[in-house]
């Protein structure tokens, strides 16, 4: 079925976790090889070694809000990061998928809000070869790449939109008197 690539973005400065699972026809995907990497040696590794086999990237989009002052640049420099890893990848011709962290959490885990410790236990029981001290942003990529390797695709934006549930229009209030 080929290799999934999973990467927990970190800010551009700062590191990003990765994972390479290889999709096994009928059964569990295989751990190949995963780290904890800045930018520039993720880019290089990826297209040097791994695009040859690489069929997709799943690529976590970070989510929060902007105004909340101690997240704020963390999460824009993420999702420029991301953007600028989706534009590479899809340049080499290769499928990005972009799952918001709770998508994913939900297929593997059974809940959106899922820990550390529960990610890392249903990677461990979904993927083959996880090595015991598996560092957790990898684990995190790997468990985006588990989601896509149990056929998981996400829902496009503008169907999301359409399956919204519809909201009430509130009429403006009317003058007494």
């Amino acid at each position: 079925m080929g290799l999934i690539l999973g990467i927990d973005p970190g800010t551009w400065e700062g590191r990003h976790g990765w994972a390479l699972l290889e999709a096994l026809p009928g059964g569990l995907p295989r751990w190949l090889s995963a780290g904890h990497t800045p930018t520039p040696e993720l880019l290089a590794g990826v297209s040097a070694a791994l695009a040859p086999g690489l069929v997709r990237v799943v690529l976590e989009t970070a989510a929060g809000y902007v105004w909340q002052h101690y997240k704020g640049a963390d999460l824009l420099s993420m999702n420029r990061t991301a953007g600028y890893l989706q534009g590479r990848f899809e340049a080499l011709g290769i499928e990005v998928l972009t799952p918001a962290s709770q998508d994913w959490r939900r297929v593997v885990c059974g809940k959106g809000a899922a820990s550390d410790a529960q990610i890392a236990a249903a990677v461990r029981a979904g993927v083959l070869g996880v090595p015991a001290k598996a560092q957790v942003h990898s684990l995190d990529a790997a468990g985006a790449a588990l989601a896509v390797a149990r056929g998981w695709r996400p829902v496009p934006p503008q169907l999301r939109l359409a399956l919204a549930p519809k909201r009430r229009q509130v009429r403006p209030a009317r003058k007494v008197g």
